[in-house]
């Protein structure tokens, strides 16, 4: 009678932690499903012209960083750099922030190094899959957001790994969106989104932009006057 009496709370317990590790999954999934929402609209508005960086880096001192530019919901440009602050260098030399290579078009691919050519809707599909294995005990899962609610991190790392264990499924920054004018030329990165609520006007724009609202036109003036500072 007495064994029974603990094994009944030890199978409550293990339900319980089963129910939790569950809970938590399905949270994880819920919370990714809506910040997937959120990426639709903010996409659709900037017509899918984005770009995000990849950044890599090791105890050792070594450091890279992939750029990858989106047009139109494609892939049109992949860029890397690589330093490595523990190599020797002449007397006053800086780190080269200059791109190491820059694929194209058609290039796209065609170097080993740096991340993949991904859009951000194939990095949340990657996210997704992520979130539905099952995970041995050894490893542990990550998922983070930025600031405004959109995908930042998805990976799993081996514990038993001390220094530089492999980060396996999604880790991008500096995520930046980038908006069209009326006449399709491109907003600077750093403008951030236009005005949404606009007056129904038509004026000539600043900068060479086309033709839009007095709304519109201020904003326009404020960043090129703000870009001079």
């Amino acid at each position: 009678m007495m064994k029974y009496l603990f094994v009944l709370p030890l199978l409550l317990l293990m339900a319980s932690v089963s129910w939790a590790i569950e809970s938590e999954a399905g949270d994880k999934v819920e919370t990714l499903q809506k910040s997937v929402q959120k990426w639709e609209r903010m996409r659709e508005r900037a017509n899918g012209n984005y770009s995000y960086h990849v950044v890599t880096s090791s105890f050792s001192g070594f450091r890279s960083v992939t750029e990858i530019v989106v047009r139109e919901n494609q892939v049109s440009e992949r860029r890397y750099r690589e330093t490595n602050r523990n190599a020797p260098r002449p007397d006053g030399a800086q780190d080269n922030t200059e791109y190491k290579w820059v694929e194209q078009a058609d290039q796209l691919g065609t170097h080993q190094q740096g991340a993949p050519a991904k859009t951000l809707d194939q990095l949340y599909q990657q996210a997704a899959e992520i979130l539905k294995q099952e995970r041995p005990e050894h490893e542990k899962l990550y998922l983070r957001f930025d600031k405004q609610g959109l995908l930042q991190a998805c990976f799993t790392v081996d514990t038993r790994i001390a220094d530089d264990a492999p980060l396996n499924g999604v880790r991008i920054r500096d995520l930046q969106l980038r908006y069209k004018s009326p006449n399709g030329k491109l907003f600077p990165a750093s403008w951030g989104a236009p005005p949404l609520i606009q007056t129904r006007d038509l004026r000539p724009l600043p900068g060479g932009y086309g033709q839009g609202s007095g709304t519109l036109a201020r904003w326009i003036e404020e960043h090129l006057q703000g870009d001079k500072h």
